[in-house]
């Protein structure tokens, strides 16, 4: 597509427009078709609106029906990998949410065990203290029995 940013390695041509990203200030290049677009920056992806240059009429941009013809097939092709991707975002999404559900079964099949065992080990502790208490009641009438 004309309107794709130059890379490092890109020979940068008389009629390109250059500029800087405003965010990053990473020097960019587009061909003169790209003027006046909103593009994302290939350093910090922030979206950079590429400057119509001094003396530039709009209608400098006219293109021939090759062109656009040409531009209309990239288009074209951006727009079905594009789909592409979404739809395996959108399977990606769903198999993270039955992913999502499993666990949140689990974690309820958990919680109704764990809930019963910690009444239970309370009730063990509430025990267990009143049996120490117990032992040092009895291991204090002992002591005064051995002392008469």
């Amino acid at each position: 597509m004309s309107e794709e940013i130059k890379q490092v390695d890109d020979q940068i041509l008389e009629t390109d427009i250059v500029f800087d990203c405003p965010h990053c200030l990473k020097s960019l290049a587009i061909d003169y078709h790209g003027a006046g677009l909103t593009i994302p920056c290939t350093d910090c992806n922030e979206l950079v609106v590429v400057p119509i240059p001094d003396g530039m009429d709009m209608s400098d941009l006219d293109s021939s029906d090759s062109d656009l013809e040409v531009r209309l097939i990239n288009l074209r092709n951006i727009l079905k990998e594009t789909e592409s991707k979404m739809t395996n975002y959108k399977n990606k999404i769903e198999n993270l949410q039955e992913l999502n559900s499993q666990l949140e079964r689990q974690k309820a099949v958990y919680l109704s065990k764990i809930v019963p065992l910690m009444k239970r080990l309370d009730i063990l502790s509430e025990n267990l203290s009143e049996v120490i208490e117990i032992m040092n009641i009895i291991a204090g009438n002992a002591e005064v029995l051995e002392e008469e």
